[in-house]
């Protein structure tokens, strides 16, 4: 049996972006939440800047461990694409 924090910690140092909707009765937001606070301990391991979220509705996507949540339910929205792409932006800024 492996925990959803285990498996964000498995991805330290790299960088990680979980979203989720408000109403999102199939991914647990709150459950999504606190799992990437428990992996932040691995990250800050090997260097990495700590979880520093202390609330859903507050996002840093230049962190490496980011969570956001939006209206709605389960699905990809526009804004989820928009927010995963700042995400990649801020992290990955010489792509091409």
């Amino acid at each position: 049996p492996v925990d959803q924090h285990q498996l964000l910690a498995l991805i330290a140092p790299r960088p990680v972006l979980i979203g989720s909707g408000d109403r999102d009765a199939w991914s647990d937001p709150a459950g999504a939440f606190r799992a990437v606070q428990a992996a932040s301990p691995v990250y800050e391991l090997y260097g990495a800047q700590a979880f520093a979220q202390t609330r859903m509705a507050e996002h840093d996507l230049t962190r490496p461990q980011a969570f956001f949540i939006r209206k709605g339910t389960h699905g990809v929205t526009t804004q989820d694409w928009t927010l995963f792409l700042q995400f990649l932006d801020a992290h990955f800024p010489n792509r091409t």
